[in-house]
């Protein structure tokens, strides 16, 4: 039928979606000559992308996307300051601002980095509207501020939110996709300490930034960012995996569920990737091989609807809930100490917006090496069988919920009136984070090993659970600071959110298949 799209023709939509098809040809021809094996159709086969080194581009691409994830949400933890004193906000309002941006950040991993990820759209599309929708906010974000109605500016930071949601769900599923699974680990922990790096990044840069021009330029750089990044992504990766990594022997069919969620019309109900779920605890089976997924893929559209997705199972599933508890935590403490470090160094101890910064960097840095380091730790635990993927999990995940624990215990008993105290505040600080940073091959690694087809909505889920924690705790920690003037309340706070994380991680977490 004339103007509209055939069966064989798939989704059209998904074309329109590929923006790959809006750069300069001169782009993507100069591109091709160095990538080769990336370039062509947007709707192209596996089989045309048989480089086995693919993972390694996207990999990186991923860990710089959130470099620049991490750098467009630090800027307001930094401009803050000044800003405070030029729009006269109280701590209340300050913590109104910064949790304004998990708002946004807990709706779309739960409808969009959850939903979407894994059910009408493919990763790496999703991936781009995120990185479109949180730069072209955070560009706004001055703009708003100038306008002095508090409801707009919240609003942005929303908005900005909402993009920067999409981000860590899908880039689950892309790595689920394209990396192999012997190397999954050291990615995925790679990717989340690009997340670490960029706060470093930003609490160097920024406060020069707003020395010499002002918090607006601020903004204006770090929005402008994104918009480079995809002028790289798009035309650098495929919309789908390489046939190598497709083939993978240890990888099983459901890869190809993470790029694709709705089933092409003219495939057979028999021919699902998927065998049929069992009971809450129930790990079901697999109806066939990765090799032959490979050489069908051109036969799969999308091949996991929405309504596919068990919520009945996840619920009722204790793995789940230790997931959600633990990515809370998480969202707990890593957003209090993204939105609320420099402000408690110039707080506590006095210092101006450049030594506040610089004093946080140490600590970040720190997170970056221990996520990266867990991942490793991770992996050679797990690949030469020194421990079930169970307990190497447990163990790191008790590493990175205790030591933040017994570091912000002491911290809530150290006096603050010293230079002494400062550095005790430093290194304390410093090692709670870098703990925190291995849980990245605790919790963060267990959604791909309990499902491969669920991988990207049970991220979404518990990255949601993340951003509504740390929406409550970054508020109250502004409500608990203009009645207090203390920050001992708001570190046993933490601490105890931790212990209970450790707890329930350790009784009811596992890396056995649950939802497969």
């Amino acid at each position: 039928m004339i103007g509209s799209p055939s069966k064989q023709e798939g989704w059209w939509w998904r074309k329109r979606f590929d923006f790959r098809t809006y750069l300069p040809a001169s782009y993507t021809i100069l591109l091709s000559q160095y990538f080769p094996d990336t370039l062509g159709e947007a709707d192209s086969n596996a089989s045309q992308l048989p480089s086995p080194k693919h993972w390694f581009r996207v990999v990186c691409l991923c860990c710089t996307v959130a470099i620049i994830n991490s750098m467009d949400r630090m800027a307001m933890s930094i401009a803050i300051l000044p800003m405070s004193s030029q729009y006269h906000w109280s701590d209340t309002v300050k913590g109104a601002v910064s949790s304004a941006f998990n708002v946004g950040h807990m709706i779309s991993n739960f409808m969009v980095g959850g939903y979407l990820a894994s059910g009408w759209i493919s990763s790496k599309t999703m991936l781009s509207w995120g990185v479109i929708t949180w730069s072209l906010f955070t560009l706004l974000t001055p703009v708003a501020a100038g306008l002095r109605w508090l409801p707009l500016l919240i609003l942005v930071r929303a908005l900005m939110g909402l993009g920067e949601g999409v981000a860590f769900p899908t880039i689950q599923a892309i790595i689920k996709a394209w990396v192999p699974s012997h190397k999954r680990s050291r990615s995925l922990s790679l990717v989340f300490s690009g997340h670490q790096i960029g706060s470093i990044v930003s609490l160097l840069v920024s406060p020069s930034i707003i020395a010499a021009t002002g918090t607006t330029a601020l903004f204006y750089l770090y929005g402008a960012l994104g918009f480079l990044w995809l002028s790289f992504w798009e035309p650098m990766i495929g919309n789908h995996p390489p046939k190598a990594v497709l083939s993978d022997p240890e990888d099983e069919a459901p890869n190809l569920s993470q790029v694709f969620v709705v089933k092409d019309p003219n495939t057979s109900p028999n021919t699902s990737p998927r065998g049929s779920l069992g009971g809450c605890m129930g790990k079901g089976g697999s109806t066939g091989t990765a090799s032959s997924s490979a050489s069908n893929v051109s036969n799969i559209k999308l091949a996991l609807p929405a309504s596919d997705i068990p919520w009945q199972l996840f619920l009722c599933n204790k793995c789940f809930w230790a997931l959600l508890w633990s990515h809370s935590v998480f969202g707990i403490g890593y957003s209090t100490f993204i939105a609320w470090l420099p402000t408690y160094y110039s707080q506590s101890f006095g210092v101006d917006l450049r030594q506040s910064s610089w004093l946080s960097i140490l600590p970040f840095l720190m997170m970056a090496i221990g996520t990266n380091a867990s991942g490793w730790i991770a992996d050679n635990l797990i690949n030469k069988k020194i421990m079930t993927p169970s307990k190497a999990r447990k163990l790191l995940q008790g590493i990175g919920n205790l030591g933040p624990a017994i570091c912000l215990m002491y911290l809530a008993m150290v006096p603050k009136q010293s230079k002494g105290s400062l550095n005790e505040a430093v290194v304390l600080l410093t090692v709670s984070l870098m703990t925190l940073g291995m849980q990245s091959g605790g919790f963060a690694s267990t959604h791909t090993d309990i499902s491969t087809r669920y991988a990207s909505a049970l991220f979404g889920i518990t990255n949601a659970g993340a951003s509504l924690g740390g929406l409550v705790f970054v508020y109250l920690v502004g409500v608990i600071l203009d009645s207090t003037k203390s920050w001992s309340l708001v570190f046993q706070l933490v601490a105890a959110c931790n212990f209970s994380s450790a707890i329930t991680f350790i009784l009811f977490a596992t890396s056995e298949p649950q939802f497969e």
